[in-house]
Parts: C-alpha cells; sequence; structure tokens
C-alpha cells in the first residue's frame, strides 16, 4: 500500500515539474522535447482546474508548428480551458490563424465563437456578410462619430470599414489616409493589438511594406501576449490569400491550389475515451516517429494523420502492427 501511494505521489511531482522542465528545454533549445512536456502536461486530467491551463496552451499555440498542428491542439485543449478570457485569446488565436491560411470553414467557426464569447464583437457578422458578392459597403463610422457608443464598439467599426476599403478596391492612398483619419480623431484605437493586426494585414496585402512593418513592430512590442502578435511572431506562412480574398475573387483560389500541399487523413483508431486516444496516439508516435492528432468526430475520439505521403505512411504503420485506413475529415476539420 506504501509502495503504492510514493508511486501515486512521485507520478504527480513529475507532472508538476513539466512544465518547470519544458521552460528549461525551450531556453535551451530543446524546442521539441519541450513541446510534448508542455502537451503531456496539458494532457493530464488534474492539471485542466489549474489556473494557468489556458495560459499554458496559448504558450504552446505561440511556440509554433504547421498550422494544422496548431489547429489540432487547439481542438484537442480547448474545451478544457475555463478561464474566459483565456479562452478568448485562444480562440482568437484560431481564427486569425484559420483566415490567414484560407481556411474559410475553420475562420467562420471560430470567428462565431468569438462572437458568442464576446457579444462587442458586433462586426463579425457584417464581416462575413462582406464576402458575399454583392454585400453593401459599410458606412465610414468616421462620418457617424456620435453613432459609437464607446471604444470597443467604436474600434470595431473601424476594423469593418478598413476591410471594406481593401475589398472594395480603395487605392494605397485612400487606405493610408483613412487610417491617419481615424487614428487622428480616435487616438485609442493604438491601444488595441486587433487594431494592428488589422491595418498589418491590410498594408501586407497591398504591399505597403513601411507600414506593415511599422505596424507589425508596434504589436509585438506593445502587446507581447496577445494571440495577435503571437501570430505574427510566428511569422504565419501564408499558404492561400486571407479569406476574405479568396471569397471575393475565386480564381485566387484555383491560382494558390497548386502551391498548397495535399493532404491525405489516415485514422488508426476510434475510441469513446479521450484518454485512451491519446495514449494510442503516445504509442504510435514512439514506435513509428508518425505524429497522429486526435479528433473529436460524431461524439468519438479518433486517431488521425494528417499527411502528404499516405502509401509511405501507411507502410511504416504496418510494419510497426498497426492497421490504417483513409478517411474522409468531416467540415471543421478540414486542412
Amino acid at each position: 500500500m506504501w509502495l503504492l501511494l510514493f508511486s501515486c505521489l512521485a507520478g504527480f511531482h513529475v507532472c508538476a515539474d513539466d512544465l518547470a522542465r519544458a521552460a528549461e528545454l525551450e531556453a535551451s533549445g530543446d524546442r521539441d522535447t519541450a513541446r510534448d512536456l508542455y502537451i503531456r502536461w496539458l494532457t493530464d486530467d488534474e492539471n485542466r482546474a489549474d489556473p494557468g491551463y489556458g495560459r499554458t496552451l496559448l504558450h504552446l499555440l505561440r511556440s509554433g508548428g504547421t498550422p494544422e498542428t496548431l489547429f489540432g491542439l487547439l481542438e484537442r485543449f480547448l474545451p478544457y480551458v475555463e478561464n474566459p478570457q483565456d479562452k478568448l485569446e485562444a480562440v482568437r488565436f484560431g481564427a486569425y490563424l484559420a483566415d490567414l491560411t484560407g481556411r474559410f470553414d475553420l475562420s467562420q467557426r471560430y470567428f462565431y465563437q468569438l462572437m458568442i464569447a464576446d457579444p462587442r464583437t458586433d462586426w463579425i457578422r457584417e464581416y462575413f456578410s462582406l464576402l458575399e458578392k454583392g454585400s453593401p459597403e459599410p458606412s465610414d463610422p468616421l462620418n457617424f462619430t456620435s453613432d459609437l457608443v464607446d471604444e470597443e464598439h467604436a474600434k470595431n467599426r473601424m476594423i469593418l470599414y478598413l476591410i471594406s476599403l481593401y475589398v472594395n478596391k480603395a487605392s494605397e492612398e485612400t487606405v493610408i489616409h483613412w487610417i491617419e483619419r481615424a487614428e487622428t480623431a480616435f487616438p485609442f484605437l493604438r491601444n488595441y493589438p486587433d487594431w494592428y493586426y488589422a491595418v498589418w494585414l491590410i498594408c501586407r496585402n497591398s504591399a505597403l511594406m513601411d507600414i506593415q512593418n511599422r505596424y507589425k513592430g508596434d504589436l509585438i512590442r506593445n502587446f507581447p501576449d496577445s494571440p495577435e502578435a503571437g501570430i505574427l511572431e510566428r511569422e504565419v506562412e501564408i499558404l492561400l490569400p486571407p479569406v476574405f480574398l479568396v471569397q471575393r475573387d475565386p480564381r485566387l483560389m484555383q491560382e494558390n491550389a497548386d502551391t498548397v500541399e495535399k493532404y491525405e487523413y489516415i485514422q488508426m483508431g476510434s475510441f469513446g475515451s479521450l484518454e485512451h486516444a491519446e495514449k494510442f496516439c503516445e504509442e504510435i508516435k514512439r514506435d513509428t516517429g508518425l505524429s497522429p492528432e486526435v479528433f473529436q468526430i460524431e461524439g468519438l475520439y479518433k486517431v488521425i494523420l494528417a499527411t502528404s505521403t499516405p502509401g509511405k505512411d501507411q507502410d511504416a504503420l504496418k510494419k510497426s502492427g498497426y492497421d490504417s485506413f483513409t478517411v474522409a475529415l468531416p467540415p471543421g476539420h478540414s486542412r
């Protein structure tokens, strides 16, 4: 009995030390091992009530990886984040990442989650309305300042109108002049990281390099812990134009289709328990070097690998004794 108790306590201390050890390894440059420890800590059921659970997930997201890996982490751990602010920031991270990498279904899903979590993000519904051909351009909020009820509301209307200028092909001079007018009329805009992010995004796609770099630098310096800074620090690889560009001009999707790596999905197992699915994932990673993820689909936890070399990976799985088959992921889980 004492031996069993000692083993349990030892296991607890090992897990409790995972974060400190992960930070040390990360500082030394061993990011892969650090990432594994962060994931192990997040996976442990006992840590889900820890006040730092959400911040640890956000740190892991900021540490890098392919977009699909980051979406996998969000799908896996976001449901357990209890702190409302942490959850909000993680959803924002997912929304921006999906938007930047051209994943319309995911972008829409995360942005609507954001709208539900924070009613002040009233611009989101109109943002997606803007993407529909023929949708009217919103009125310039600088002409109706008395209608802006508070800073948050004003900032959101400014972001929406700024995006509409680009979508409706306003000249670069018009965009720059309007940004200057907005910041002169409402200096508080510089207090919001999503304002800097919106200006960066518009100027990036307008090839306004000097302005883009200035706003990026100010964002990372002034709001280092924000989801927006996390996205820009990672230098996210833009696989496709941002969602609003693709939706406005379907030719862009075709032009970029050949530059996007084609992925297939291989399923190795399906479980009723998240714990069992995650243990199976670790087994496969240890035995084959592959890195499958757990997806919650139709009430089950499925162990799935996204791969551009399905034949090679299925051979490797078979040699290690694992059965597998290709699957199609449902909407909201696609690469």
